[in-house]
């Protein structure tokens, strides 16, 4: 099922998707609309825009949300046409698999796409590389390691590169 306010972009992709031969269920122009079509007949995976009317903000996500809820099996992928690491985090934090998060230039390499999609049906999660490589740039909002004292940050210099860490009650994870 597709959700996209584009008509253009949205029965394009419809048409490309049958071409590849994926059977789509359900098109619709925004997030609620798909929601409704995916608690009548769930999919094996639901493909939204991010930004929909009638906000044209995070709408998308929001569906998915809805979608989730309603159908915890449905993989969600979510396009933009933008990157926004913000709503990547959210994804990855709220979502537990079965989710992508592409650019919606990705579209445009068909076989990628198609792999994607099959990925996320299958449980896994795909994040565009464009997306990835600003996730890897960017700092962490709240990293554990800003709560080391002075003290911890000496002995943690002091330890070779390269060495394994027993664990301890200060751990790292991502994200």
């Amino acid at each position: 099922m597709l959700a996209e306010d584009a008509v253009l972009f949205r029965e394009g992709l419809s048409r490309i998707l049958t071409e590849m031969g994926f059977a789509v269920t359900g098109r619709a122009g925004d997030g609620a609309t798909l929601v409704d079509l995916v608690r009548r007949d769930p999919p094996d995976v639901a493909v939204l825009d991010l930004r929909m009317p009638p906000g044209f903000a995070d709408e998308g996500i929001e569906a998915a949300g809805a979608i989730r809820a309603a159908a915890p099996g449905v993989g969600l992928v979510l396009l933009s046409q933008h990157v926004e690491v913000h709503h990547a985090l959210r994804l990855m934090r709220e979502f537990d698999g079965r989710v992508g998060y592409l650019l919606e230039d990705r579209v445009s390499d068909l076989q990628a796409f198609g792999a994607d999609l099959g990925a996320v049906t299958r449980g896994g999660t795909v994040i565009d590389p464009e997306l990835v490589s600003r996730l890897v740039v960017r700092r962490r909002e709240d990293d554990p390691l800003d709560a080391l004292t002075e003290r911890e940050r000496a002995v943690l210099a002091l330890r070779p590169a390269g060495t394994a860490t027993p664990r301890s009650r200060r751990t790292c994870t991502w994200p």
